[in-house]
C-alpha cells in the first residue's frame, strides 16, 4: 500500500517486482511487454522479460524468468537457489532501468532480498549514463533474515569482487549476508517502527546485527508502518456482518454474535471475546496464550483464533479447542475474508509477542474498535498507548515481560474496565477507533525521509 500513498506526494514512483505464478494468472492479460534485457551473471548468460502494468495509479514493472519465478505464494521464500533468484531479480532491476528510459532519485530497497541491489549500483552501475547521483535507503523488515550465503556468491552471482568479502565489507559470522552488505551500501536504512530501531541498537532482536547498525547510526532510522483504510475501514467493509462507526458502535454485537455462531461456541453477550489472527509461532506469543487459556475460560473470557503454523502450538490449541468447546473457537489457516469478520467482532486482541519490528495485526484491531492488548515491544509499543485510569487516555493495554502470568493479569485488569466501568472502556474504543494509524501518515514519513536523503552530499 506504501506505493499507492506517495503517488500523490512525489513526483513519480515505480515498483519492480518478480513476475510469480500468482501474478501472471490474475494479471496478465493486463500487462504490457516492454521488451527484455540481457546480462552475464558470471559465466551465465541471463535474459529477463520485463512487462509493466498501471494498478491504483501505481506503475508496476515485472521481471519474468520462469526458472527463477514459476512459483506459486508458498513457495516464493523457499528453496535452495534463493540466493542466485534474488540476485537475478537485483540485476534486472537495475538493468531495466536502462530499458524504460528511467532515472529515480532514490532506489529503495527491502530487506536481505533486495538489498544487494545498493552494491550493485555503488559497485558497477553508479558511474554509467542514466544512474548517475541516485541516493539508496534499505527498508529492514525482521533482522533475522539475513541471506547467508557462501564467500564465492559475490562473484558467482553478483559480479562482485571478493575483496568485499576480504575487507570486511560483505563479511558477517564467516559468510556472506546479503542484509549486511546492504546496510554497509545504503546511504539511510530504516527499519519499521522507532521503537525497533532502539530495540537493534541496544541489542534486542537484533540477531547480531548492532554493531554493523550502531557504526551506521547516524543513517539509521525507525518509520512506523500503516495500513490501508481503504481495505479497512468498519464503515464501508462489505465482508462485516454489521458496518459501524463509534457513533454506531452497537451495531458490532451484531458481528460478536454472528462470529460466535460461526465458530461454534456459546452465543452470549457478556462473555469477553478475545482473538488472534496470526502465523502460530513462538514469536507471536502464542505459548502465553496457552498457558492462559484454562484461566481465560475460568473468568468468563472466550478465544478465537484464526491461523496456522507451528505444529505444537497447532496442536495446543486444538486441545483446549475439544477440551473447552463453548470458549475456543479455532480456525487452522488463513481465510482473509474470515479475518475482516474477526476483527470486527471482538471485544479484545491479543498479541504478546517475543518480539514484533511493526505488527499490522493491532492497528487493524484498533479501527475495528477491538482493544489489542500487547506486549510493549518494537512497533507495538510505537502504536498501542496503554490505558491510564487516572488520565483516561489509551489506545489498548500492555505489559513488558514475556509472561504468561503478565498476560493474565492484564486481561484481569482489562477485564475489571469491561466489566465495572463500561463508559471508560467504550471510551478506549473511541481512542482506539480515532487514532491515525493509515499509510498516508506513514507515506508522509517516508517523503521526508527522501528528501533528508536527497540533501545529503
Amino acid at each position: 500500500s506504501l506505493p499507492y500513498y506517495l503517488t500523490s506526494k512525489v513526483e513519480s514512483i515505480i515498483v519492480v517486482l518478480p513476475l510469480y505464478k500468482g501474478v501472471k494468472r490474475n494479471y496478465f492479460d493486463k500487462m504490457k511487454y516492454e521488451g527484455e534485457v540481457k546480462f552475464a551473471m558470471s559465466w551465465r548468460n541471463q535474459t529477463a522479460k520485463i512487462y509493466s502494468l498501471t494498478h491504483n495509479k501505481v506503475d508496476y514493472y515485472f521481471v519474468e524468468n520462469d526458472q527463477y519465478f514459476d512459483l506459486e505464494n508458498g513457495e516464493i521464500y523457499q528453496g535452495y537457489d534463493q540466493i542466485e533468484r534474488f540476485a537475478f531479480f537485483n540485476i534486472a532491476s537495475l538493468e531495466l532501468l536502462k530499458l524504460i528510459k528511467y532515472q529515480p532519485n532514490v532506489i529503495h530497497a527491502n530487506d536481505w532480498q533486495t538489498s544487494m541491489t545498493l552494491a550493485l549500483y555503488k559497485e558497477i552501475y553508479k558511474n554509467k549514463k542514466g544512474y548517475k547521483n541516485i541516493k539508496t535507503l534499505l527498508t529492514i523488515h525482521n533482522p533475522a533474515f539475513q541471506g547467508m550465503c557462501d564467500k564465492e556468491a559475490l562473484g558467482d552471482l553478483f559480479n562482485l569482487p571478493d575483496s568485499l568479502y576480504d575487507q570486511g565489507i560483505a563479511k558477517f559470522k564467516g559468510r556472506v549476508s546479503t542484509l549486511k552488505t546492504g546496510i554497509m551500501y545504503a546511504d539511510f536504512i530504516n527499519t519499521v517502527s522507532p521503537n525497533n530501531a532502539r530495540e537493534i541498537l541496544e541489542g534486542f532482536y537484533s540477531y547480531d546485527l548492532e554493531q554493523v547498525l550502531k557504526y551506521r547510526k547516524d543513517d539509521f532510522f525507525g518509520v512506523l508502518n500503516g495500513i490501508d483504510y481503504n481495505v479497512y475501514s468498519p464503515e464501508e467493509d462489505e465482508l462485516i456482518y454489521e458496518r459501524f462507526n463509534f457513533e454506531t458502535i452497537e451495531k458490532k454485537k451484531e458481528n460478536k454474535k454472528a462470529i460466535q455462531e460461526m465458530f461454534n461456541i456459546e452465543v452470549n453477550p457478556n462473555k469477553i471475546l478475545c482473538g488472534v489472527v496470526s502465523r502460530l509461532t513462538y514469536q507471536k506469543g502464542i505459548v502465553l496464550i496457552l498457558e492462559s487459556i484454562p484461566w481465560m475460560v475460568a473468568n468468563n473470557f472466550q478465544l478465537i483464533v484464526l491461523g496456522g503454523g507451528e505444529k505444537g502450538l497447532e496442536e495446543g490449541l486444538q486441545y483446549y479447542r475439544d477440551y473447552y468447546p463453548d470458549s475456543i473457537g479455532i480456525y487452522t489457516g488463513y481465510d482473509d475474508d474470515l479475518a475482516h469478520r474477526v476483527y470486527s467482532s471482538l471485544d479484545l486482541y491479543l498479541m504478546p509477542s517475543l518480539y514484533e519490528p511493526c505488527g499490522l495485526s493491532q492497528m487493524v484491531a484498533q479501527r475495528y474498535g477491538s482493544v489489542p492488548i500487547v506486549r510493549l515491544v518494537g512497533g507495538l509499543k510505537d502504536s498501542v498507548n496503554p490505558y491510564n485510569e487516572y488520565t483516561k487516555v489509551g489506545t489498548g493495554f500492555g505489559f513488558n515481560n514475556f509472561s504468561s502470568k503478565e498476560l493474565r493479569d492484564t486481561l484481569y485488569y482489562a477485564r475489571d474496565i469491561y466489566l465495572n466501568k463500561k463508559e471508560d472502556f467504550k471510551n478506549i474504543i473511541r481512542q482506539c477507533m480515532e487514532q491515525n494509524n493509515s499509510w498516508s501518515k506513514s507515506a508522509n514519513e517516508y517523503k521526508e525521509l527522501y528528501e533528508r536523503l536527497l540533501k545529503e552530499k
